[in-house]
């Protein structure tokens, strides 16, 4: 009987998990993590993101466990979109009081999103939308923006979506 680890231990976030630069390449300590480093996980894949969407793009991503795991090529130019992809849907200036506490607000939507990314994230962010109505002329421009930004985030995530399909006349689909 195979047991998942993950489930046993209760963890569910991403956080513990650090990383540095290490000539050009974004070296993730895996060490510290209550996952299993396999690099199609879900878990690894968001950690991946969140690690170059904090510190920014290099050559290639090294996972270092007991036995360290090289990321790179095609594998890794995917992830590096994505990340920018998260870098863009996160606002950088600071929110009034008021739309900080905002459920609707786009930081809180775009954490939503990225919380459950790469499964259903989309989703997540269109939940909170429909579920809280907006007032005030404010409130509607910025919820207006909000989905306009999920709407292009969810663009950006069916491209890159796409451009893993299988390369026609290559039996690795890579």
């Amino acid at each position: 009987m195979e047991l998942d680890i993950r489930r046993l231990v209760g963890v569910t976030e991403r956080s513990e998990t650090r990383f540095r630069m290490d000539d050009g390449t974004l070296v993730i300590l895996c060490t510290k993590c209550m996952y299993t480093p396999v690099p199609g996980s879900d878990e690894c894949i968001g950690c991946m993101v969140d690690s170059m969407a904090e510190h920014g793009s290099s050559d290639r991503i090294i996972l270092r466990t007991g036995k360290d795991i090289e990321v790179s090529g095609r594998s890794y130019r995917v992830l590096r979109e994505v990340a920018s992809l998260k870098r863009w849907s996160m606002q950088t200036r600071p929110l009034k009081n008021r739309c900080s506490r905002c459920p609707v607000s786009r930081n809180n939507v775009m954490s939503a999103v990225w919380t459950e990314f790469p499964r259903n994230c989309i989703e997540a962010g269109r939940a909170m939308l429909t579920d809280n109505e907006s007032t005030g002329e404010e409130c509607i421009v910025c919820r207006d923006n909000t989905e306009r930004a999920l709407e292009h985030l969810e663009h950006g995530l069916d491209r890159i979506m796409g451009s893993m399909r299988p390369v026609a006349g290559r039996g690795d689909g890579v």
